[in-house]
């Protein structure tokens, strides 16, 4: 299997950066890439540093500049944000109804059963709302 291979490869660099700074950065970016493109599912990886992006490359006609689907990764991602939000105060919890925060956005004929759904509804997957 390829992914431990390319996943230790990846920390190797991160680890390498730091200890190193950047230089030969490019050469071990390539071995990077050129090691990803034997991941057949991958179609694009992003690298960045210190929240700025160093480098990027699509695979098989993918590019890393098109909005792409991430499917479940995405639950991951949102659930830690709406911690930091709820952290931060910019929402009060998990138990928030949903269509005060979204009422701009809304349109006139929602369907009215919206009104009941909260954060931890969407969280958990459990709206009782059409599939997307």
């Amino acid at each position: 299997m390829l992914k431990r291979p390319t996943v230790s490869l990846a920390f190797l660099l991160i680890f390498s950066v730091a200890a190193h700074g950047a230089d030969g950065l490019g050469e071990r970016l390539e071995k990077l890439f050129d090691e990803a493109e034997h991941l057949t599912p991958l179609r694009t990886v992003a690298i960045a540093h210190e929240g700025a992006l160093v480098a990027e490359r699509g695979y098989r006609g993918h590019s890393p500049a098109r909005a792409a689907n991430i499917k479940s990764a995405s639950k991951s991602i949102i659930s830690a944000l709406v911690g930091i939000a709820i952290d931060k105060g910019v929402l009060q919890g998990t138990d928030q109804k949903i269509a005060p925060l979204l009422q701009a956005d809304l349109p006139a004929d929602v369907d009215p059963r919206l009104q009941q759904v909260t954060i931890g509804h969407l969280l958990s997957m459990q709206a009782g709302l059409g599939r997307t």
